[in-house]
């Protein structure tokens, strides 16, 4: 890539986040300003609890923050028709790195600043408020650094072939109501990450869901209603997974996340959060009646390569482990076990929906 091009991205990059940046500081200030008034209110504004939540709030902005840096040099090259590839990748974790350092700095004299004005020399406070700092620090750049290998890694799949399709083609195969892949679409990148994964010793896992009791709600309200919910279930789970991962829809109300680069225990982490955000969701009644809908989902985990090397042998395995969380009573995630070998034992019909 030439100098001029790569100048000409860098700068639409700065311009367009630059105007997304100024909308999340405007968030984040009346964020704040109102978390502080309330506490003013009560007369709890000097306290260790304000000072811990504010610092908080300012650590999930730059957690945010740093994810839209992401996504919009991202959108940049794909706009343009530049491939990401390991040049663009090291720019973009070089920029993550300088900037999250900066605001980490920022951050901490604001919160030192915050500290002096209540003359607070508790040791314990001091700590925990590090704590929260660099931990959040940490988990910016971890995840802009996934996000990174994930977009770099679908760049290199989308030039191989696989099974005599392209991943350009397989992309084109997506579900009409939800957005998301087909099953058929899914079973090609998955075969490509499952071979790669394995040649690189990287881990990645497979997320299995099932929405809790969708064929009553369908039967009972209509297929318009049972549409809707699966149209706010993709916006909900696009939300929660972003770039991390790639979803597809494996059929009626079951869907499937691929997640390259994650360990079992990352995968639990964002499968729970995925399952705490559905379940708090209100969905809409396409009839206008009120209150709207409340409903579940169950997710079965399978990691590569401590649950299986292939695409049935992870497949299986984070179906097992679906059943397995119906049979627990539905509404949880449950990662495979050793013991859920390829074919050991069919789910129960029972225990669908």
């Amino acid at each position: 890539m030439d100098d001029k091009l790569k100048a000409l991205l860098e700068q639409q990059t700065s311009d367009r986040f630059c105007r997304e940046e100024e909308r999340l500081d405007r968030e984040l200030q009346r964020e704040v300003g109102s978390f502080n008034q309330r506490a003013a209110s009560v007369g709890a504004y000097e306290s260790g609890h304000r000072i811990g939540k504010v610092t908080e709030m300012l650590v999930e902005h730059e957690v945010e923050r740093t994810a839209r840096f992401v996504r919009t040099h991202l959108a940049i090259c794909e706009e343009a028709g530049v491939p990401f590839d390991e040049e663009r990748a090291e720019w973009l974790k070089a920029q993550v790195g300088s900037m999250v350092d900066h605001r980490g700095n920022n951050i901490r004299r604001q919160v030192g600043d915050d500290l002096a004005r209540r003359g607070d020399l508790d040791s314990r406070l001091h700590e925990y408020l590090n704590g929260v700092i660099e931990r959040g620090l940490g988990r910016a750049k971890a995840d802009a650094a996934r996000d990174v290998a994930l977009a770099l890694g679908s760049s290199q799949l989308a030039d191989r072939k696989a099974e005599g399709e392209t991943l350009s083609a397989a992309r084109k195969d997506a579900d009409s109501l939800t957005g998301f892949l087909t099953r058929k679409a899914c079973d090609l990148l998955l075969a490509g990450l499952v071979q790669e994964c394995i040649g690189q010793d990287r881990p990645a896992c497979l997320v299995m869901i099932d929405l809790d009791k969708f064929k009553s709600t369908n039967d009972t309200l209509g297929h318009a209603q049972g549409d809707e919910i699966l149209r706010e279930t993709g916006w909900l789970v696009r939300k929660v997974i972003g770039l991390r991962g790639i979803v597809g829809r494996y059929g009626g109300d079951e869907f499937e996340v691929i997640l390259p680069d994650f360990t079992v225990e990352e995968a639990r982490v964002v499968a729970e959060r995925l399952r705490v955000s559905l379940s708090n969701h209100v969905f809409r009644r396409v009839d206008g009646a009120t209150p709207g809908l409340k409903l579940t989902m169950t997710l079965g985990i399978a990691g590569l390569p401590e649950h299986g090397t292939t695409v049935e042998g992870l497949r299986e395995r984070a179906d097992r482990a679906l059943y397995d969380a119906k049979a627990a009573g539905r509404n949880c995630v449950r990662v495979a076990s050793a013991e859920n070998v390829a074919g050991e034992l069919a789910p129960q019909d029972g225990l669908k929906g």
